[in-house]
């Protein structure tokens, strides 16, 4: 039995205190405090009201519909499910296949819901037999290439632009003799490049295919002579962003930042070095009127004052303008030089194929935890290698110093060897008995009569003749009272020092002193550390410096292998090395000679900190900096030994001294006595040659280059410059419209946000040109699932992408960029603190943040990419179908053969009412839809006029073609002839279209719609791959009688926000609860209304899904004042709430026999259901939106179980994301957002057994 409802539960008090409000603004002066005779006659009123609306409430339930219906209110019809049905289409098909709109399909029928008909609707569509066989995201910013294939067959939910990068830029060297080398064989590559010498040398990593010393077959890397891991060459884009990001962890600490560190922070400086490039970011640091603020990727700034964003934000400015230059390629010149790379194969190389040729390989590569647009401006005119191959043990006695030393080094154990060349590559024996030039004249005289009894000459004494420390030329002949580095050494820095005595001749042994006074004077200096080829590579700790030392050569500045004993420049000592061979004179700071430096890679020499002087007053303290700073520099040479010193060491045959450029072999190299291969005998140097292949690789294609002299880019960057996905087809797309489904996850986006979505096909495959496709964008620019609806002006044709050659298209964002990451380097302290959040942070206030932190810009979650496929209802259509005649008569009612109704168009024959001069005015009249009939003589026959639906003839006119429809009932009403038109008189002159059907077993599972009833030629079945959504049976009686009256006031029109509320719960039967939040009090934005809504389903956090929010959204926008949807930017906001967990925490006493165990579990699923946002509460009806219970509600709630005593103890944690409040027993609970609801935590439960109170 349907319970009586209550038209009105309005009481005296009610009445009473509604008229006092509205009181005043109505009599000028009227105090409706004070006792007089208006305030007794509103006493009466209210008494009087009352009588009425009990008399109203005792109507009987049929007599309520019956006045509600002359009131014009209808019960709510039932609402059609819809769902995306996808058409798969034969693969042999040899044109496109016309799929008609209203192609009726059928659901199975389940154990739940019978089968139901849908029908497809929208325009028709082409479906095509193309298949989508590849999916790459590419994003060029961060130089990514995404493979998506797994969108294909819906085999799982990808994240757009993100997961494994493929992207790889390389340079592959073949040759099938010259790379056939043993184990420590040294290659010298000289490539004719317009690239800086480091970006060749030091940014790309450098790799041979083989085995390496365990063994395993693959890419190894070589030892590149000079190269340091922790070096930073200058085209790094991520050293330009880390080295402003050290600087900011100085500062950042006293705003109460802190620097997140862990395996993101690579991918964060990526993200940053883009967005920074791009400028993604505003003057003053502060996200206002759409602008960015600062970087996500590098903080939020919301807690920072404005002073530090508009520091930030000159930093940040200064970064973009350094990385746009080097994107621009200023580093790299317009002319070629000689950049020569020396390295040594580890292990042994093995035969390859590279683009299906089969040879001996290495490679030039970007590395995989770096970013260089600059690198792309590289070109190359050629490559060539020198092959000094390993020597072995059968090879020279010269090529071990019998002390381990490597062959080729610079240096003994026990000081400078004769020059800085090889052994290998001098190939001139020496006694293993000489004596070594580094020991003392004692220690030269020959042991016996064979000797010469020479003794060695003493090294030479000098000064240098220029000294450069950080750009400043110093004199080098007095005190250096200049940091050689700066006053704080930061990567980059350097010192030159020129001295021509000792640098002029190639092989010198030259020692350059080191000394200061603190170290204890030249008695300090100490012996060698241990020798290096340019980096230091003494054992450091993480942070501490690291030096290069470089020559000045023709090429430019290459590394130099020194002895440095001076401990990175911390302490007096020692710096040896040998002149290198090709030495050249240059000019440094407006000195021309012959030049050396010291550069800083890595690390430093303490930085910077920031003490508290006095309150608020922070100074940077520098006094702890161990800068480089000594007191003098000297310098002592030795040059090589003479002839006549070697005559003395070796036979005096001169035919048996081997001349050094002796060695240098021809193409007919000798072949080895002790190896039986093809290979060059141990020691011998090969005349540089061209590699026999050159191969690059980029985006993930492999180009051979041709022998040619042209100049070659061996690096290319993306093939678009915005993020872009690329759908690969396996035949040729054309015509159109062609629909491609795609599947979005939920996600709110802020409203200025604009991707802008464009789709293109190539147009020309020999230029690479992009033509746009016609397109019905149904995804609102990827943020909402729907339909692309794509029309292309031609067929497309193949074009290799990615190593693939198909029929692509492009989805290019040509607006905003979706952002790549939501973390940031820099966060508030409060949000790494584990301590108890203050109770502020759940508080009202915060309301606005939350609105903006509900918002994303993430790329989409997509769960798959569908083509030929079209929305389809859960209705039956029904057109032209005769509803009866028109008598003339006023307020004529038909009734349609099916109920509910829905979608309905009324058509009235109105010809035999006019005449053929209104009839001709009537159809050339635009504002009005007719369809006139002819006969064979060409007279009007018939003249359908299409009449429009009202909900009420209020304010209709007697001319007024209208009519009111009740979708439940499936009537239709016209009017009197003064409100309202009546329909001409005729016989079967009315007609309507319309569609029927409904309900929620329109909301079948996915991959239930199976059957096409109607078949379609080369259509081989049908599927969805997602469940029906929206579908609602109609409005209950209940229901309906208990809403309709309260619509008595606003007629529907939402003002007040009780009206807001019971407006929007009616539109949708699954909204179990709505609040509204409005005004500046509660939103901070005048005008604004946020309507929180809760769907009544199963879930423990009920979340409106997409269609109800849409749903919701679009009618509230037709009904709410102009004020709140006016404009480009809405007040209206349609939302979920922002859950709060609540996780309980209590100890309780047991009463009876129970285990404890049991007495627990019963406890906790108690406490479970109590906490339900829905069904949970004393009542069981759930939690107001707005309100968190009280810790004594719980309490009182496991109080009534049986098996509980009493609550000893009890403690509530509410937890929203990383914030936490605890509420005791006792305390009361914080004010909160206006849009919080409960929901069940996690809840613990200590049994105290036979506790006492």
């Amino acid at each position: 039995m349907v319970r009586r409802p209550i038209l009105d539960d309005n009481d005296k008090a009610d009445i009473l205190e509604r008229t006092r409000e509205l009181a005043p603004h109505y009599v000028d002066g009227w105090d409706v405090e004070e006792d007089d005779a208006g305030t007794a006659l509103l006493e009466i009123f209210a008494e009087m009201g009352e009588e009425i609306t009990e008399r109203l409430n005792q109507t009987p339930v049929k007599h309520r519909v019956m006045f509600l219906d002359m009131l014009d209110f209808t019960p709510n019809p039932p609402q059609p499910a819809t769902v995306p049905v996808t058409f798969e289409i034969a693969e042999n098909a040899p044109n496109n296949v016309v799929i008609p709109d209203g192609t009726t399909l059928e659901a199975v029928e389940t154990e739940r819901h019978p089968s139901q008909r849908f029908e497809t609707t929208g325009t028709e569509f082409e479906g095509t037999p193309a298949r989508i066989t590849d999916v790459f995201a590419v994003d060029p910013g961060v130089d990514r290439i995404v493979p998506h294939h797994e969108l294909i067959g819906s085999d799982g939910s990808v994240r757009l632009f993100t997961g494994s990068n493929v992207q790889e830029h390389a340079l592959y060297l073949g040759d099938p003799d010259l790379l056939d080398v043993e184990p420590g064989a040294k290659l010298e590559l000289a490539i004719q490049t317009n690239a800086p010498a480091e970006a060749i040398r030091t940014f790309l990593t450098w790799e041979y295919y083989g085995e390496n010393e365990e063994g395993e077959e693959g890419w190894h890397p070589l030892d590149v002579h000079g190269q340091r891991r922790n070096e930073v060459p200058a085209v790094s884009e991520l050293a330009q962003v880390r080295s402003l990001v050290d600087k900011l962890e100085l500062v950042l600490p006293h705003a109460s930042y802190t620097r997140v560190e862990g395996p993101e922070e690579e991918s964060l400086l990526t993200v940053l070095a883009d967005d920074v490039r791009n400028g993604q970011f505003d003057a003053t640091g502060r996200p206002e009127d759409g602008d960015s603020g600062l970087p996500t990727a590098l903080i939020d700034p919301r807690e920072l004052d404005d002073e530090t964003c508009h520091k930030i934000s000159r930093h940040l400015d200064q970064l973009r303008y350094r990385l746009n230059q080097m994107a621009d390629g200023v580093e790299f010149g317009a002319e070629f030089d000689t950049v020569t790379v020396e390295v040594t194969v580890p292990g042994e190389p093995e035969p390859g194929a590279v683009s299906g040729v089969g040879s001996f390989w290495i490679r030039a590569r970007f590395p995989d935890d770096d970013l260089s647009h600059a690198m792309f401006n590289t070109l190359i005119e050629s490559v060539t290698v020198t092959v000094t191959p390993a020597i072995g043990d059968e090879g020279d006695d010269d090529a071990d110093d019998g002390d381990g030393e490597e062959s080729g080094s610079a240096f003994s154990a026990d000081g400078p060897t004769s020059g800085g060349r090889s052994e290998a590559e001098k190939a001139i024996g020496v006694d293993e008995d000489a004596p070594d030039p580094g020991e003392s004249p004692d220690s030269s005289e020959s042991g016996g009569e064979e000797g010469t009894g020479e003794r060695v000459p003493e090294p030479t004494e000098t000064h240098l003749d220029a000294l450069v420390a950080n750009g400043t030329q110093l004199d080098p002949t007095g005190e250096v009272d200049v940091p050689l580095l700066g006053s704080i050494p930061i990567v980059g820095l350097s010192a030159e020092f020129a001295c021509d005595d000792a640098f002029e001749e190639p092989g010198t042994a030259v020692e350059l002193r080191f000394e200061r006074d603190e170290d204890g004077g030249a008695d300090a200096v100490s012996e060698t550390d241990g020798e290096t080829d340019g980096t230091d590579t003494q054992p450091n700790e993480e942070g501490d410096p690291r030096l290069v030392w470089e020559y000045a050569a023709e090429a430019g500045w290459k590394p130099l292998s020194v002895d440095d004993g001076t401990d990175t420049l911390r302490k007096s000592g020692t710096v040896r090395f040998a002149v290198p061979d090709d030495m050249t004179v240059d000019a440094v700071n407006g000195w021309t000679g012959l030049w050396i430096r010291v550069r800083l890679v890595a690390g430093d020499y303490g930085q910077p900190q920031f003490e508290e002087v006095e309150d608020s007053n922070w100074q940077q303290v520098t006094d702890h900096i161990d800068a480089p700073k000594y007191d003098a520099i000297s310098v002592s040479y030795e040059p090589p030994e003479s002839e006549s010193q070697v005559d003395g060491a070796v036979d005096a045959d001169p035919e048996t001294v081997t001349d050094a450029d002796d060695t240098v072999a021809t193409d007919d190299a000798p072949e080895s006595t002790t190896d039986t291969d093809d290979r060059p005998a141990p020691g011998s140097i090969l005349e540089p040659r061209r590699f026999t292949h050159l191969v690059t690789e980029n985006n993930l294609a492999l180009c051979p280059i041709e022998s040619s002299d042209e100049p070659f880019s061996p690096f290319q960057s993306s093939p678009t410059d915005t993020q872009t996905l690329y759908l690969g087809f396996g035949r040729a797309l054309e015509g159109g419209p062609l629909n491609f489904y795609v599947s979005i996850a939920e996600a709110i986006y802020p409203r200025s946000f604009d991707p802008l979505l464009d789709v293109e096909y190539c147009a020309n495959v020999h230029t690479r040109e992009w033509q746009r496709t016609g397109i019905s964008d149904g995804t609102d620019d990827l943020t909402v699932r729907g339909i692309l609806s794509l029309t292309l002006p031609e067929p497309t044709t193949e074009v290799e992408l990615f190593g693939k050659t198909r029929h692509w298209l492009r989805l290019t964002m040509t607006g905003d960029n979706f952002d790549r990451t939501e973390e940031s380097l820099f966060v508030p302290d409060s949000e790494v603190k584990e301590s108890v959040r203050i109770r502020e942070v759940l508080s009202y206030q915060s309301l606005a943040t939350r609105e903006e932190q509900s918002h994303t810009r993430l790329a989409p979650t997509v769960d798959g990419i569908h083509p030929n496929t079209q929305w389809a209802t859960n209705v039956t259509s029904v057109q032209s179908e005769v509803v009866g005649s028109s008598d003339g008569t006023a307020s004529q009612r038909f009734e349609l053969p099916d109920a509910p109704a829905l979608s309905v168009d009324v058509w009235v024959d109105e010809s035999d009412a006019l005449s053929e001069r209104l009839a001709q005015e009537l159809i050339d009249d635009r504002s009005t839809t007719v369809v006139d009939v002819y006969d064979s003589d060409g007279h009007l026959s018939e003249l359908w006029v299409e009449w429009s639906e009202v909900t009420d003839f209020i304010g209709s006119g007697p001319e007024s073609r209208q009519f009111v429809l009740n979708e439940t009932e499936g009537t239709v009403v016209f009017g009197d002839g003064k409100e309202g038109a009546i329909p001409p008189e005729g016989e079967n002159n009315i007609r309507a279209d319309y569609e029927t059907g409904g309900g929620d077993d329109g909301n079948k599972q996915a991959g239930t719609v199976e059957t096409l009833i109607d078949p379609i030629q080369h259509v081989k079945g049908v599927t969805n791959y997602e469940p029906g959504k929206a579908g609602e049976p109609a409005e209950p009686l209940a229901e309906f009688v208990k809403r309709a009256p309260k619509n008595l006031r606003d007629r529907g029109k939402p003002i007040t926000r009780d009206g807001f509320v019971r407006i929007t719960k009616a539109i949708s039967r699954e909204i179990d609860r709505v609040r509204c939040i409005a005004g500046e009090d509660e939103t901070d934005t005048p005008g604004k209304v946020i309507l929180v809504i809760v769907p009544d389903v199963a879930q423990h956090k009920p979340v409106p899904s997409e269609e109800l929010v849409n749903r919701v959204e679009r009618e509230m926008e037709r009904r709410v004042p102009a004020a709140v949807v006016a404009g480009d930017r809405s007040n209206l906001t349609i939302r979920g709430p922002n859950y709060v967990e609540a996780s309980v925490t209590a100890t309780i006493t047991t009463s009876g026999s129970r285990s404890a165990t049991t007495v627990t579990d019963r406890a906790i699923s108690e406490l479970t259901e109590f906490a339900h946002p829905l069904t949970g509460g004393p009542e069981g009806d759930g939690w107001a939106i707005g309100t968190l219970p009280e810790p004594s509600l719980f309490a009182a709630n496991l109080e009534k179980l049986e098996s509980v005593g009493h609550v000893r103890d009890l403690a509530v944690t509410y937890s929203e994301g990383d914030r936490q409040l605890t509420v005791a027993l006792g305390e009361d609970s914080p004010d909160v957002s206006p849009d919080i609801l409960v929901y069940s935590g996690r809840h613990t439960v200590t049994v105290d057994v036979g506790g006492d109170r």
